[in-house]
């Protein structure tokens, strides 16, 4: 999920927070995309929640954990769904910072959000 620094901020405060859409490996990502393995379909989710952070201009994405099965929501476009998300911070695997358009991301464990924030100038 793209985040502003703000929110990232906000979400690690709280330990909770509300979006109406997510980036998700799905079975429409994964056949638009052509292919199979769970990990390359988790890599499309993430290049499509890049593609659309940067579009946004926000530094950061969150990828968590989640059973989005058990969530009403709609795929609205190969990857993206649509509902309402009450995301939780202990569902949070990592957080990834785009530092310049052409770079790797920058990977952060959950653990180390307060370093992330620092790298983000908070």
């Amino acid at each position: 999920m793209p985040t502003s620094t703000a929110q990232l901020e906000e979400f690690l405060a709280k330990g909770s927070l509300r979006t109406s859409s997510l980036f998700a490996p799905t079975e429409q990502l994964a056949s638009e995309y052509g292919v199979i393995d769970e990990e390359e379909i988790e890599y499309a989710a993430l290049e499509i929640a890049r593609s659309a952070a940067e579009d946004s201009g926000m530094q950061s994405i969150i990828a968590l954990e989640l059973d989005i099965d058990s969530k009403p929501q709609r795929e609205i476009s190969p990857g993206i769904l649509d509902g309402d998300f009450a995301l939780m911070w202990k569902d949070v695997q990592a957080i990834y910072l785009i530092v310049e358009e052409e770079q790797e991301l920058t990977w952060y464990d959950a653990s180390e959000a307060t370093l992330c924030l620092k790298n983000l100038g908070v």
